[in-house]
């Protein structure tokens, strides 16, 4: 199934994080695991109780991962002209292998805490300028739709915003204040050569680049906005 048909029904893909949620490492996991029980196994006999009891602890977090990034495909519906993360390959996950994925995240003991949007602006005008449209759909109609859908499912909400030479100038407090997410990360717009920079690169980003100086501007801006958190070019 194409990514475009998943974006189409964003709630589909939120219900089965939620009530599905697995891993991508299937037969990672399932050696470890294995690994895990020979080696206790073989340890019994030359070590006490209480070690064997130490290593086993220790195999039960080897084997659970703290934190995973699931990602299917790098194709996207969007195209901002400022992403640094382009369509490298057309591959696309095939649908029951990325639920399969998501069922040994559950096995593993992961589970669904907070799920990311990005939205750069609140007006349609200079999202489309930017790319980030689909069509007709309005971006930020779904987005309040995430919100709501997260609020139900009691999954923190961040959004993420790329600051940019069309949004430099907008305030967006209110709105961020209204949808209220955990943490709102304010990136600089960066070129990276490969990706939206040079020869080579599938996307053009050098009008979307802003000085430190506005950047630090747009920060002030939003400073009473208590869930910021800035990720200036120079930190990244």
């Amino acid at each position: 199934m194409l990514l475009s048909s998943l974006i189409v029904s964003p709630r589909f893909i939120l219900e089965l994080c939620i009530s599905t949620i697995n891993c991508i490492f299937s037969s990672v996991f399932s050696k470890v695991c294995s690994w895990s029980r020979g080696a206790c196994r073989a340890t019994k006999s030359l070590v006490s109780d209480a070690n064997s009891q130490s290593e086993q602890r220790t195999d039960e977090n080897v084997t659970t991962p703290t934190s995973v990034n699931y990602h299917f495909t790098r194709k996207c519906n969007y195209k901002c002209g400022f992403c640094f993360h382009t369509a490298k390959t057309s591959f696309v996950l095939p649908l029951e292998e990325a639920k399969r994925g998501l069922k040994l995240l559950k096995e593993a003991g992961d589970f669904l805490d907070i799920l990311a949007v990005s939205c750069d602006s609140f007006d349609e005008e200079t999202n489309q300028l930017i790319g980030r449209s689909q069509g007709r759909k309005s971006h930020i109609e779904n987005l309040y739709k995430i919100r709501s859908w997260c609020q139900q499912y009691k999954v923190a909400f961040k959004i993420n915003s790329v600051i940019n030479s069309f949004n430099v100038h907008e305030d967006l407090t209110e709105q961020i204040n209204q949808l209220n997410p955990v943490r709102w990360k304010v990136f600089q717009c960066l070129l990276i050569d490969g990706e939206n920079a040079g020869e080579t690169a599938l996307r053009e980003a050098e009008k979307f680049v802003i000085s430190d100086l506005q950047f630090q501007e747009f920060l002030d801006r939003h400073s009473a906005v208590s869930c910021l958190v800035p990720e200036s070019n120079e930190k990244v």
